[in-house]
């Protein structure tokens, strides 16, 4: 065999393995990793270098990696294909796999399990204080007085508590709603401090009458109990005059 046709033979072999060679995922690598095994310094270091953030339980022994999810991105780091993803605040967030520990929140986990994941990231051992809501569906994840006052109140909220079906959360407002077409709001003042709008913040709120969707709305009688359990805090809850209770 002439020099000739030894190179042009070689030609077509090479040509053959990159027609062969599969195309490379941007996200190939995230899925597929079993959960870190290395300290939680090495994890929240490789975290950071993602631009994401590590979480971890108080003597650190779990942590789980939290990144943006951005759709709108050309190139994601990481999607709701490649790791366990949800709303935390309004925003979309997908657990990192390859610097975070839980294998609850991994999908190459024989112990993957999504509801599993989320329990020990709202409640024990995470508690993290974050409104968390179902990627696909948006709703609550878990719903309880004690979930509702911690999303209330991690997110600078007023939780007024009756029992485990009387209870509402209120934030600020810069506005008072239209308690026809929108919702409740009360007045609420600290010692001598300014008065100041709040209006119930309905998904961490128990009382149907405060629910603008349910059947059974009524803003004045929101209002009553909203101000009667403004009763049990150190704050001056009233509401607006023209609500006429």
């Amino acid at each position: 065999m002439n020099f000739k046709t030894i190179f042009s033979v070689a030609v077509v072999a090479l040509l053959s393995t990159v027609k062969a060679a599969p195309a490379v995922d941007i996200h190939d690598g995230y899925a597929s990793l079993p959960v870190l095994n290395e300290t939680y310094d090495v994890a929240k270091k490789g975290c950071s270098s993602v631009s994401a953030n590590l979480y971890a339980t108080k003597d650190k022994s779990k942590y789980v990696c939290l990144q943006l999810y951005m759709a709108d991105r050309e190139f994601k780091l990481i999607t709701p294909k490649d790791g366990v993803c949800f709303y935390a605040n309004d925003r979309a967030y997908c657990i990192n796999s390859k610097y975070s520990n839980v294998e609850e929140c991994s999908l190459a986990s024989e112990k993957y399990n999504y509801n599993g994941c989320m329990n020990q990231l709202i409640k024990a051992p995470f508690n993290l204080s974050m409104r968390f809501r179902d990627f696909n569906t948006k709703e609550k994840i878990i719903s309880s007085p004690i979930i509702d006052s911690k999303e209330c109140k991690g997110n600078n909220g007023i939780f007024l508590f009756g029992d485990a079906s009387t209870y509402a959360c209120i934030f600020k407002e810069s506005w008072i709603y239209d308690p026809v077409k929108r919702g409740v709001c009360v007045k609420v003042q600290s010692g001598n401090e300014k008065e100041n709008t709040y209006c119930v913040y309905e998904e961490n709120t128990s009382i149907k009458e405060c629910i603008h969707d349910s059947e059974s709305y009524d803003y004045r009688e929101c209002a009553k109990k909203i101000v009667k359990l403004g009763e049990k805090v150190p704050y001056t809850i009233n509401a607006y005059e023209f609500y006429d209770l």
